[in-house]
């Protein structure tokens, strides 16, 4: 079966190394599954920057109207605010990982 996971940014601003400790060990949990897609926003490029650096492939990206941004994932956008991105990602998705 099929797991969508969303990547959910932080409410608070944290350090690297506190983003380090809260994403990685469960990103990589979720990724060694192969059925596992994670959906995440273009605003969180922590999170970005790590599954593309992991060469994980089973990404889909969330984008506001008018964002580009650069990366080898799938893009979903259209959405005109945050909050209707942040709804689609929870939608769309079966589990999430947050802080």
């Amino acid at each position: 079966m099929k797991r969508v996971i969303a990547i959910l940014e932080p409410e608070a601003k944290l350090t690297v190394k506190d983003l380090n400790d809260l994403y990685h060990e469960k990103i990589d949990e979720a990724s060694n599954d192969p059925n596992t897609h994670f959906v995440v926003s273009h605003k969180f490029s922590f999170a970005l920057r790590y599954l593309e650096k992991k060469r994980f492939r089973n990404v889909t990206v969330y984008h506001m109207l008018g964002a580009e941004e650069k990366h080898p994932f799938k893009k979903k956008d259209g959405f005109s605010s945050i909050i209707e991105l942040r709804e689609a990602l929870l939608q769309d998705s079966t589990e999430c990982i947050f802080t």
